[in-house]
Formats: C-alpha cells, sequence, structure tokens
C-alpha cells in the first residue's frame, strides 16, 4: 500500500496543452512489531545466525518518493506517467495515469457544486526479483479553489479510492548464507546452493568441472502463491498554488482493510492492519 499513488492535486485539470511537473514523498506507518515484518525483512546484518531468525528493529514506516508528470487534453482530460523509489528498498515503480475532470469551473448558477474528477491508474514494481507488485487504482475526488489576494489559491480537496492489488512472489532463497552446519549456529556459505555453479580455479581444463556448494540446499527456494487484495481508503487535503508554484499535503486512511493471506501462518492476527499514509508535494505547472 505504501506504493499506491496518493491522490494530491485538486478535482481541476490544469488546462490543454499545459505540463505539470512534481515531487512528492509518501510516509506510510506500518506496524512493525508484528511477526510478518520481523520474519520477511533484512536486518542490519550484525549478527548472521541471528538474522536467520528475524530481524530484530524493522522499520516503522515505509518511504516512497516519486516525480510526476502530466500533461493536460481537451475537454478536461489529463495524462501521467510516473516513476517512483522505495527508500531503503531495490524496488522501484513505473505509473500511468489517465484522469477526468468530470465537472469545474461552476463558479454562477451551480456554483455551489465542487468541481469532480476521475482518475484510474496502474502501478508496476520493478527492480525485485523476489516480488512483483502490480496495482490498480480508481479514485473520485472533490474539491473546490478559493482565491486569496488575487495570487494565492488554495483548493481543499476529499475523496475516495480503490485499490486492487496483484502480488506475484518469485524464487526466494530462504538461506542466503548457506545451511547451517549441525555443530554451528553459524550458516556456512559454502554450502550455499546459489554457488554450486561456480567453477573451482584449476578445473576448467577437466570434462566435468567441480563446483562448490550443496545441493541440498535448493529445497530452501520456495515460490510463494500469488496474493490479490482489494482495499479501499479515504484521503483529504489541500493544494495551495502561487502563479506556478504548487504545494501539497494530503492523508490516506484504509476504510477496509482484507484478510491476512497465510495458509500456514499460526497464533498471529488475521487481518492486515489498516494503514494511514501522508503526503508532501511540490510542484510546477506550465
Amino acid at each position: 500500500m505504501s506504493m499506491a499513488p496518493p491522490v494530491n492535486t485538486p478535482a481541476r485539470g490544469i488546462g490543454p496543452r499545459a505540463f505539470a511537473l512534481a515531487l512528492d514523498t509518501t510516509v506510510t506507518g506500518i506496524e512493525s512489531a508484528s511477526p510478518y515484518w520481523s520474519a520477511g525483512t533484512e536486518g542490519a546484518g550484525q549478527n548472521a545466525a541471528a538474522e536467520l531468525d528475524a530481524n530484530p528493529n524493522p522499520a516503522s514506516a515505509m518511504i516512497w518518493n516519486r516525480f510526476q508528470l502530466r500533461s493536460g487534453l481537451p475537454l478536461g482530460f489529463e495524462v501521467g506517467a510516473a516513476l517512483a523509489q522505495g527508500l531503503d528498498t531495490s524496488m522501484w515503480t513505473l505509473g500511468l495515469s489517465l484522469k477526468w475532470a468530470v465537472f469545474e469551473g461552476f463558479r454562477t448558477g451551480l456554483g455551489r457544486m465542487p468541481d469532480v474528477a476521475l482518475r484510474a491508474e496502474l502501478v508496476r514494481s520493478v527492480g525485485s526479483s523476489q516480488a512483483t507488485v502490480q496495482l490498480y487504482t480508481t479514485d473520485i475526488t472533490l474539491s473546490k479553489p478559493f482565491v486569496i489576494e488575487h495570487a494565492w489559491t488554495l483548493s481543499p480537496l476529499a475523496g475516495l479510492q480503490l485499490v486492487l492489488v496483484d502480488v506475484t512472489s518469485g524464487v526466494i532463497d530462504l538461506t542466503p548464507g548457506g545451511l547451517t552446519p549441525a555443530i554451528s549456529n553459524t550458516p556456512d556459505p559454502s554450502l550455499d546452493a546459489t554457488n554450486a555453479c561456480i567453477p573451482l580455479p584449476g578445473n576448467q581444463p577437466t570434462a566435468a568441472l567441480v563446483c562448490t556448494g550443496d545441493s541440498a540446499d535448493t529445497v530452501n527456494n520456495v515460490t510463494f502463491d500469488t496474493v490479490a487484495q482489494t482495499r479501499a481508503r479515504a484521503f483529504f487535503g489541500a493544494q495551495l498554488g502561487y502563479r506556478m508554484i504548487t504545494f501539497a499535503a494530503s492523508m490516506q486512511v484504509d476504510l477496509l482493510a482484507p484478510g491476512l493471506v497465510a495458509k500456514a501462518y499460526d497464533g498471529g492476527p488475521r487481518n492486515v492492519a489498516r494503514l494511514i499514509a501522508g503526503n508532501l508535494t511540490l510542484g510546477l505547472v506550465l
């Protein structure tokens, strides 16, 4: 959910032939004390034996930085592309979006009506062989601009977002440091099956290469089941604009959290925690 695109722009479009650039940071709080975080994340690596069991100090939040480019089109449409990266992770995301401002600019007659926009976005992760995450989001945004001192524009915004999550597992080595000998709690890299195809020096002239590694370690390579989830969250915030410069702040709050998908997970919570994310955005409209 930390990868899910935040809603940090008002419903009103930027106009035909206009471009918008934005840099934003999203901070998502997580339940770092939960066993699935300590068991599923990599620690500091100070104690190799302990690292095989759990990460003693998972981070309490996930931070994603994103760069976005949007282009205005006629009839209230906008298209956008985004590139994001997770802090302290190897994962990046690529995103494509389409927005339609259904109602905007009613200042007389129907002037009490807020601006309304619909948006759909596809986000896909890259940079990790262990998991591939695809997100499909749709949201509806309501906002209303208020002009201050003829130069500033304040646009409160709120709405709902539906997030469809599809996570596919790659092949994961549960013992990346090699097997642990029975007489020691320290993993032995020479027993790691990943090294089984590395030839030993001096063996190249022979017909059969002698390799290191222990083939028994291959049973520790697993592929997890695909996970599909649907989550709904509300968002609210505001954008402040001065001429071409915009600054926005928003919050995303889970309304529904799905059940925890784990066949062999016993003794823990049955539901994924509801998450709260905060977003800050600095933009430029050209």
